[in-house]
């Protein structure tokens, strides 16, 4: 059991998603289907998480001994209270959506007014979504994922105007610099040429308008190489 794992987090009314995923993304353990899932949908009596020595995730009761010891040795994740308008949330079945409003009712099983919803396989703008069981908030690499399924279908969400808005895949003019990460993981700047070469790295997303857009990305690569 590492240090990062010593951790607890006090359950939300129905935000039961939200705080397994958070032990989940420490390298906790659990059964989706079992106890563990039910006590965080259901939150009463047991509200505190914990990720155990074994690296299973376990629940407690808030009002006894046991966690009094946890709160001396472990340190507290919080989750935010509500879902903010705009938050990008997810489902277990891989629909991502931006959350518009707020939310009275138990957000795991209420309906749910969102700006936009995406999947594989459709895309739904002011949607209006009925009975699509568990949310929670989006993981970064889920948000970006979102981004990438919108350009999909030639739109995006500008989040700071909180619209959906057409979206058109950037390329350079002739005579223009670009970056691109060359096959050593190097930033390398290019003249655009509309060359056959140029339009390949386009077309594989190898084609960034600025160094810091392609350091990011790199890093990114990076990342997925190590499978993290």
């Amino acid at each position: 059991m590492t240090d990062e794992q010593k951790v607890y987090i006090r359950g939300v009314k129905g935000r039961g998603i939200d705080v397994i995923a958070a032990l989940d993304r420490l390298g906790g353990k659990t059964d989706r289907l079992g106890s563990i899932r039910l006590c965080a949908l259901g939150n009463i009596p047991f509200n505190v998480f914990i990720i155990g020595h074994d690296g299973e995730i376990a629940y407690m009761d808030s009002e006894g001994e046991t966690f009094e010891i946890i709160k001396d040795n472990y340190r507290e994740i919080k989750l935010p209270e509500q879902w903010k308008d705009g938050d990008v949330l997810a489902t277990d079945d891989g629909v991502l959506m931006v959350f518009r409003g707020s939310i009275e009712t138990d957000p795991e099983r209420a309906t749910i007014d969102a700006y936009c919803a995406v999947s594989e396989h459709q895309i739904c703008l002011s949607a209006n979504l009925k009975h699509i069981g568990c949310l929670r908030l989006a993981t970064p690499s889920e948000i970006e994922r979102f981004h990438e399924l919108m350009h999909k279908y030639g739109k995006d969400w500008d989040a700071e105007k909180k619209q959906v808005v057409d979206w058109q895949q950037w390329k350079p003019n002739v005579g223009d610099n670009y970056w691109y990460i060359s096959a050593k993981g190097r930033i390398v700047m290019y003249e655009w040429n509309n060359s056959p070469a140029d339009e390949i790295g386009l077309a594989f997303g190898n084609c960034f308008p600025s160094r810091e857009e392609a350091e990011a990305a790199l890093e990114r690569v990076k990342k997925a190489l190590k499978g993290e």
